[in-house]
């Protein structure tokens, strides 16, 4: 099996009704990852110690970096908070993908997605909960992915 890694520098094109792109923490992590809106950074900061921070300069561990064979899904999430206020009307669009080497992922064709697809994270209210691990406490929990467009019918959701 042979085996592409590319690193990437992702660019996140953020619009925002009051214009100020400063009122946001920005981050990226693992697929894996799993993030409760209430989550608590070590500074009191939303991002978690496994996050890599991102400014306009760019990301403390240097950005994005996926490494996958061929016709392999490789997910990775980028977590946008608000840091005074709420946010509303979030856009991020992303362009096709390279690695300065001549390999290229399409994003888009035809408008829809081909290779990248973009979701937004839905939650989940749980009330109560008898587990006794701290983990393991009501609040909103990440659930379902919801497309941002959808592949099949080119819809906006």
């Amino acid at each position: 099996m042979k085996r592409s890694h590319i690193g990437f520098v992702f660019i996140l094109l953020l619009f925002f009704d009051c214009g100020v792109a400063s009122a946001q923490t920005i981050w990226w992590d693992t697929g894996m990852a799993k993030l409760r809106q209430d989550n608590g950074g070590t500074n009191g900061d939303p991002v978690p110690g496994g996050g890599d921070l991102c400014t306009a300069s760019g990301c403390s561990r240097g950005g994005v970096t996926l490494s996958a064979a061929r016709n392999e899904f490789e997910p990775f999430q980028i977590f946008i908070a608000a840091t005074t206020s709420a946010l509303s009307q979030v856009n991020v669009t992303v362009s096709d993908l390279s690695d300065g080497s001549g390999h290229l992922i399409t994003a888009l064709v035809s408008g829809r997605p081909k290779n990248i697809v973009i979701y937004r994270e839905h939650y989940i209210s749980i009330v109560s909960t008898k587990l006794s691990s701290s983990e393991a406490k009501p609040g909103l929990w990440p659930d379902g992915l919801v497309p941002k467009v959808d592949e099949y019918f080119g819809e906006v959701r």
